[in-house]
């Protein structure tokens, strides 16, 4: 964490929400409030500070009162449209008799926020389903008007993923989408293993929510803690933003005296997060003290995690930011020989049709020149890159496979 005076105070300023016991901060004289108000951006906390501000005039001067009071309008407007958007999703599937567990931010827009979107900005609901149910919902949706992210080959979501994003314009001015991020396993970072986590209990443990006027379905309290941390640490690989380790401790303070930290270990245990919810959990221990009680985080520190663990924390430290490793990290953890080598095939090689629609080629023009103009593409991108560590004088780079394919599998096969 940076100890500069403006993070330190947007810190002591979410403690004393989390604990309105304590003495609140005052801030100091040095205090630079451009900069405190660009990190407030940077970590997604506008809207929050916005109504702690009004109700603690004392947070901060007037004129970022009034930057916090547009970012606060800017919000609530475009939340306006997303909740449009969630309520005619959910009450579709609730009408349907699909029972959905909604995950993370429009959950906790209800349970944190009081309902107020205003104070959470979300480009998308996380939904969480039965897999048996997924051609049902898709169907559903689909006649909603969502469209559904496209694939390199039909299906490939199903086969390779658990999740696959369905979007719909906000009909805004700068032409934003909405998406429906579909989910029926909790993990495809690095990759999806049907076996991981079983999604039939995990349904046993919910408890019921109202998110946009409809009945879903939360995960438990326990539930939530082991997949925020698993979250944070395989998919955001350990983003630092303030707000979402405010949200975790929130969620913890909010149950604090029914909590079961031991069922949240053993969960990390099955689910294969065990670091990740260690590094989580000290971290948010380190932005505020006795959020997470400090036998449940030497008990944590004492689980030996896995070797599959260990080998993709590992992977994420030397190659986190590189898009090709990623996309070997996939192929090499996915379940099964076969599979991998599908994932692969499909990965390089897209289908005829996808091509077409990727490139607006007509049916009746050759789609072979298609493929050759990806290819250049995908080289040329590998030459420049290796031109420019030259020229910076950077350790020189061997061109693994998957390289070739790194650039477009940044727009292809995207998830929420």
């Amino acid at each position: 964490m940076t100890n500069d005076p403006e993070t330190t105070y947007i810190v002591a300023c979410l403690e004393s929400k989390l604990f309105p016991e304590r003495p609140r901060p005052n801030p100091s004289t040095g205090l630079e409030w451009d900069r405190f108000f660009d990190l407030l951006v940077k970590n997604r906390l506008t809207g929050l500070f916005y109504v702690l501000s009004r109700a603690q005039r004392s947070v901060c001067p007037d004129f970022i009162l009034d930057r916090l009071r547009l970012e606060h309008y800017a919000w609530m407007l475009y939340g306006d449209r997303c909740a449009e958007k969630v309520k005619v999703a959910l009450s579709a599937l609730h009408t349907a008799g699909i029972q959905v567990i909604v995950l993370k931010g429009w959950a906790w827009i209800q349970t944190l926020y009081g309902g107020d979107y205003s104070q959470r900005y979300c480009e998308d609901i996380d939904l969480l389903i039965r897999p048996a149910d997924i051609d049902a919902v898709e169907r559903i949706l689909l006649n909603l008007g969502f469209l559904g992210a496209d694939e390199t080959w039909e299906g490939y979501t199903r086969r390779f993923m658990n999740c696959r994003a369905f979007l719909i314009p906000l009909q805004l001015q700068d032409s934003r989408m909405f998406s429906v991020g579909l989910h029926w396993g909790l993990i495809h970072t690095p990759s999806y293993d049907p076996r991981q986590i079983d999604i039939p209990s995990l349904f046993e443990r919910t408890h019921s929510i109202r998110v946009a006027g409809v009945d879903v379905l939360e995960l438990s309290v326990e539930d939530q803690i082991t997949y925020a941390c698993l979250h944070l640490g395989l998919h955001h690989e350990y983003d630092p933003s303030l707000f979402r380790y405010y949200e975790l401790a929130a969620v913890i303070l909010q149950e604090k005296s029914a909590l079961d930290w031991d069922a949240v270990l053993k969960t990390a245990v099955e689910w294969k997060c065990v670091i990740p919810a260690q590094r989580v959990l000290q971290y948010t221990d380190t932005l505020w003290q006795n959020v997470v009680p400090s036998v449940v985080i030497a008990k944590a520190n004492k689980i030996k995690p896995a070797n599959r663990e260990r080998f993709i924390a590992t992977w994420q430290k030397l190659f986190g930011d590189k898009v090709s490793f990623s996309v070997l990290l996939n192929w090499l953890t996915l379940p099964g020989f076969w599979n991998r080598i599908k994932m692969a095939f499909q990965d390089v090689i897209p289908s005829p049709a996808y091509m077409r629609r990727r490139y607006g080629q007509a049916k009746s023009e050759p789609v072979l020149t298609l493929y050759f103009r990806r290819f250049f593409r995908s080289f040329h991108f590998i030459f420049h890159r290796y031109s420019l560590r030259k020229l910076s004088k950077k350790k020189s780079s061997t061109i693994v496979a998957g390289e070739i394919i790194a650039k477009p599998l940044q727009e292809e096969n995207k998830v929420t």
